[in-house]
């Protein structure tokens, strides 16, 4: 779970700085990073759920999280 989040922390970093100008590429290596976790059984299927619902309403709403 920790990796999950420390991935969606440097995803929103780099949507932040500009670094990735899709949000639609952010997202797909987003589900394709969390699809491998919960593969790994590092996530479950639930927070799976979570953590890609929780990006997309960061994305929807164009909220990002900075320091």
């Amino acid at each position: 779970m920790e990796r999950a989040l420390n991935k969606i922390a440097d995803i929103i970093s780099n949507i932040s700085w500009g670094v990735v100008d899709d949000n639609n590429d952010a997202m797909a290596f987003l589900r394709g990073y969390l699809i491998a976790l919960m593969e790994n059984k590092e996530i479950t299927r639930d927070e799976y759920i979570i953590l890609l619902k929780f990006f997309n309403n960061l994305i929807k709403d164009k909220k990002f999280i900075a320091k």
